[in-house]
């Protein structure tokens, strides 16, 4: 038996999360305090909730995942039970790469504004994936369509990356992003195309670009990033990669007539940049 419902804002987060420390930072908190609650529930359920797997990320028992539902159905009750919000006030935080928000959002600020004049829109640049379930950014554009669940998508965009050639260097030495993103399909064109890793690694596409300039060497990345750059001509002989970009947002959000109002700005950006 449940004694205390708050048991479960810890189980949420640690579905959410997926370690204890992550967790802790969604609900501001500890991770020692984390596992208590979470320990908590478990006696109180009179069955183990999670289970320690190889890396920090844990398992969910068949009856933790029946809770969590039952948890999250609770809290869309809730928003559905709450007043709509003042038309006085529309408050957003959206979340991506970087250069999305500077080269595709930034720019269009007055847009929105025109479109929704009480706007108060937050850009959020973060390699991290911020929760939109509790509440750390409203809306993400991600490039990959996500698996997870609990979340409402929608493909906005394709965005080409392609081989940038420095005009003064034929050589095959390039700066490419962190080892974090050797993964992703751009960089894996390079490391294909150059047939070494990048003699420099930056963490945006800005940086990279400059990084490149100054050293006269080659890049791989962005159109909206490169394509002005006198410095760089594009690569014609190799395909680019084209990567879909999606609008995601907590499912629990999709009745809330703000968000409604500013994704179908948002979506109409992407259209007219097609």
């Amino acid at each position: 038996m449940i004694k205390d419902w708050n048991d479960l804002r810890y189980l949420l987060a640690l579905q959410e999360g997926g370690t204890m420390t992550r967790a802790a930072e969604l609900l501001q908190t500890s991770a020692s305090t984390v596992s208590r609650h979470i320990q908590h529930l478990s006696e109180n359920c009179g069955d183990m909730l999670v289970q320690p797997t190889k890396g920090e990320v844990w398992a969910f028992t068949p009856l933790a995942l029946k809770l969590t539902a039952v948890a999250r159905g609770f809290d869309e009750d809730l928003f559905l039970l709450s007043e709509p919000q003042s038309e006085q006030s529309l408050n957003i935080s959206i979340t991506s790469l970087d250069f999305v928000l500077t080269y595709f959002l930034a720019p269009e600020l007055k847009s929105a504004r025109l479109a929704m004049p009480h706007l108060n829109l937050s850009l959020l640049s973060s390699d991290k994936r911020l929760s939109l379930a509790f509440g750390e950014a409203d809306v993400a554009l991600r490039f990959g369509r996500p698996d997870e669940g609990q979340l409402v998508s929608k493909r906005v965009a394709s965005v080409p990356f392609r081989i940038w050639r420095h005009k003064q260097n034929t050589s095959s030495d390039w700066v490419g992003m962190i080892e974090a993103f050797d993964w992703t399909p751009d960089m894996q064109l390079a490391y294909q195309v150059f047939g070494k890793p990048p003699i420099f690694r930056a963490s945006s596409y800005a940086a990279a670009k400059k990084a490149a300039v100054s050293i006269g060497v080659n890049t791989v990345g962005p159109d909206a990033v490169l394509a002005e750059c006198s410095k760089f001509e594009k690569d014609d002989t190799i395909d680019p990669v084209d990567r879909e970009l999606w609008r995601v947002i907590h499912e629990s959000r999709r009745l809330d007539k703000n968000l409604q109002q500013f994704n179908a700005w948002l979506d109409e950006l992407f259209v007219a940049k097609k």
